[in-house]
């Protein structure tokens, strides 16, 4: 029965007993065991970056920040307005003959992600000026060739 409990993982951490035996203080440990917890969370913090914030003891604070890998890095709009961008652009096409709708928009929604979608500056530019009265190149990063939200 002991064997078959320690087998189970569902909601604990799986740790590396090598490097677990490295450490000579619990909360180097307590570190570890933290970085292994939360390194794959969502980026809240900044570009590439993740961060996890705790308080150890009483008034001690303890930020542990890592890169993280882009998720689309061929994106070159942000994420949160893809929806909003492909609604522009069925919107503005409406002599487009589409069968379903749905599989129309995730296709779309891969496109843009992939960076393939032929017209993305023209329609996301003016998505921008038009419906939300922005200067586009304001917008527009051109060392890395995307744009930022606004």
């Amino acid at each position: 029965m002991m064997i078959e409990a320690l087998k189970q993982k569902n909601g604990y951490t799986a740790i590396d007993i090598e490097i677990c035996n490295a450490f000579k203080t619990k909360y180097g440990l307590k570190i570890y065991e933290m970085y292994l917890r939360y390194y794959r969370l969502p980026n809240r913090e900044g570009n590439e970056v993740g961060a996890i914030k705790k308080i150890l003891i009483v008034s001690i604070k303890f930020i542990f920040s890592w890169h993280q890998k882009e998720k689309y890095p061929k994106l070159r709009i942000p994420y949160s307005r893809i929806d909003e961008l492909i609604e522009w652009y069925l919107e503005h096409n409406k002599e487009l003959r589409i069968n379903s709708p749905l599989k129309y928009k995730n296709g779309l929604k891969k496109k843009i992600i992939e960076d393939e979608f032929n017209d993305l500056d023209k329609f996301y530019g003016g998505m921008l000026q038009w419906k939300y009265n922005l200067n586009p190149s304001d917008y527009f990063d051109k060392v890395s060739g995307k744009y930022r939200d606004f």
